[in-house]
């Protein structure tokens, strides 16, 4: 008796974001047409029936599946794997420096490019400097490598800056502490939302890139049906 296979994608409350972009980047491969597709907010009580392979993206409903089995990936706060039919996909916080900033913008960049996503999260001047020294580092001798490596690194950091200035001039104009204070903090809340966003982003192109035809079995049906 053959089961119909479903992808369903099961959202922590605030990452449906997240997962509709994983539905529409499914929806352009070919590869996956026959494959049910369903998403819904993520419930403790949930079971999975035959025939379904269940991804859960955000902390609350990966929890389980995280603590029981190795990630596939482990670097920038991001978190994802897949074991069975149960694949899971969350971030926490990272302790980034300009390095590590740099490394992950780069393959985001490559990433997001590739399957012809916008890049409006980062700032535009940011995403100008990044791309045209990224191009001076191909035009580069070997000889001059390390300092374009150097000024590469800083490319990310220019949000920073700009977020940095504006704090500074604000803070000048608020003669009160407290709401200096106050808007110091709605800052760093501010950022650390736009990194986790862009993390969350990350993990989803990449789970998709990568890793999401061997979770669904793709690869075997084919060489089966060939086989046959």
């Amino acid at each position: 008796m053959n089961t119909e296979k479903s992808f369903v994608t099961c959202y922590d409350k605030g990452c449906e974001e997240y997962a509709e972009t994983l539905m529409t980047l499914v929806s352009k491969d070919k590869a996956l047409n026959n494959i049910k597709r369903e998403r819904e907010e993520f419930k403790k009580d949930r079971g999975i029936v035959s025939g379904e392979y269940v991804l859960t993206i955000g902390k609350n409903g990966s929890e389980y599946n995280s603590r029981n089995f190795k990630d596939i990936y482990n670097n920038y706060g991001i978190h994802f794997g897949y074991y069975g039919a149960k694949a899971w996909i969350y971030c926490d916080d990272y302790d980034w420096d300009v390095k590590s900033q740099f490394e992950f913008n780069k393959e985001f960049f490559s990433f997001l490019d590739e399957l012809g996503m916008k890049t409006e999260d980062f700032d535009e001047k940011a995403r100008k400097l990044y791309e045209k020294i990224v191009e001076s580092q191909k035009q580069t001798t070997k000889g001059k490598q390390e300092y374009h490596d150097s000024a590469a690194m800083n490319a990310p950091v220019m949000r920073d800056e700009i977020d940095a200035t504006m704090k500074s001039i604000l803070n000048e104009l608020l003669i009160d502490s407290y709401y200096s204070r106050f808007l110091s903090f709605i800052m760093r809340r501010r950022k650390k939302a736009r990194k986790r966003r862009n993390q969350y982003r990350f993990a989803i192109v990449l789970f998709y890139h990568r890793y999401l035809h061997d979770f669904l079995e793709i690869k075997e049906e084919l060489c089966e049906e060939q086989n046959f």
